[in-house]
């Protein structure tokens, strides 16, 4: 990722600790310097004046249902003052979005899944088309345990290879449809190590490896599980990943941080 070099160093640290308290430090931090941007580059006097200026217009709104002209004319007013708020509200956005950007992608990178570790079983699966025919074979490095056979007919739409290998850093190669396929993936010492590399080979990482674009391919998945930070706890079957825990906490932190810094 663009910048790796600059965010490793600070970042690369915390994910020695538990996901969710890296995740809460990382939402703290962003969140506070947001904050602190945010009541340097705007006039706090007048930011205040606006609020109040639209929260009056907005009793007045509720006052005035039962009167269609006169509701739409605090409307109008209510609007304009919206507009000149966030008219000022723009320059420290634009200030913090790049670097909140570039942190959200190197997150992305390595929140998303958990790493894999050395000695324990894990699966790869390649996902095809339902059309699709034929076998495909893999090619596991030296050490690796292969608890499948490497050549596999496709059935049902998908082949799945289980296997286990010592720590480091390896290539998985595939050969399919007469083509060969390559896919980086690292095994780590224990769960401490919270570092791996890409899991998933999509459509169009195949066809930068020669594949043509009517490929019956789809993807092949590693089967690094996906991080989650609340660990069991669900709402309905959904788990909240790394980016909906940020959501959560950086709102938290957020109307903590404007009411002990007095931002408007």
């Amino acid at each position: 990722m663009v910048l790796d070099f600059m965010l490793d160093p600070v970042l690369i640290p915390l994910l020695r600790l538990p996901s969710l308290l890296s995740i809460a430090i990382i939402s703290f931090v962003i969140t506070l310097i947001v904050t602190l941007v945010y009541r340097k580059f705007t006039d706090q006097s007048l930011m205040k004046s606006l609020k109040q200026e639209i929260k009056g217009y907005q009793e007045e709104m509720k006052k005035s249902r039962d009167d269609p002209q006169k509701l739409l004319k605090i409307q109008k007013k209510a609007m304009d003052a919206n507009l000149k708020y966030m008219s000022h509200s723009f320059k420290p956005t634009l200030i913090t979005l790049i670097p909140i950007l570039l942190i959200f992608g190197w997150l992305n990178a390595h929140f998303t899944y958990q790493p894999l570790i050395a000695g324990e079983d894990f699966f790869v699966t390649a996902q095809f088309d339902k059309a699709a025919e034929g076998a495909m074979l893999i090619e596991v490095p030296q050490g690796f345990s292969l608890k499948s056979p490497a050549n596999q007919s496709i059935k049902d739409s998908k082949i799945e290879w289980k296997m286990s290998g010592p720590a480091g850093n390896y290539v998985l190669k595939y050969t399919y449809d007469q083509r060969d396929i390559s896919q980086s993936i690292r095994l780590n010492k224990d769960s401490s190590d919270k570092l791996y590399e890409k899991p998933v080979l999509i459509k169009n990482d195949l066809i930068a490896q020669g594949f043509p674009k009517d490929t019956k391919l789809k993807s092949i998945t590693i089967g690094n599980q996906r991080t989650r930070p609340f660990g069991t706890f669900n709402l309905w079957g959904w788990f909240p990943g790394w980016l909906a825990t940020y959501i959560i906490l950086s709102i938290i932190f957020s109307i903590g941080m404007r009411k002990v810094l007095d931002v408007h």
